[in-house]
């Protein structure tokens, strides 16, 4: 049983790896409204409201993008944005909403 979840463990982490991006959802209760996800190449993030997105802020430690929406549905291209882990803040009108979002590989094409 032990040699079967290391190899299951194993098998996950491998799959994670292979990605180019993932995105950690947030459930807060006071998060639903807003549905985000990353689109099938995982070259994209997708917000999608009830209400306007005014701003979406992509930051860590050595990063920093604002991109200013006023619209309840935004496509974001993640191929400028570096390898590492990432916090996505959606500004909504009277709420933030925190995202985590890790890009495991690049997308720059030659």
């Amino acid at each position: 049983m032990r040699t079967l979840c290391t190899a299951v463990f194993l098998l996950l982490t491998i799959f994670s790896y292979s990605q180019k991006s993932t995105l950690l959802q947030n459930v807060n209760i006071r998060a639903k409204e807003l549905k985000h996800h990353l689109n099938k190449t995982e070259d994209s993030l997708i917000l999608e409201g009830e209400r306007t997105i005014y701003k979406v802020e992509i930051f860590n430690r050595d990063f920093e993008r604002t991109i200013v929406v006023k619209d309840s549905k935004v496509k974001i291209p993640l191929k400028d944005i570096p390898v590492g882990r990432f916090v996505v803040e959606a500004v909504l009108p009277d709420r933030l909403v925190v995202i985590t979002l890790l890009r495991n590989e690049s997308l720059n094409q030659p």
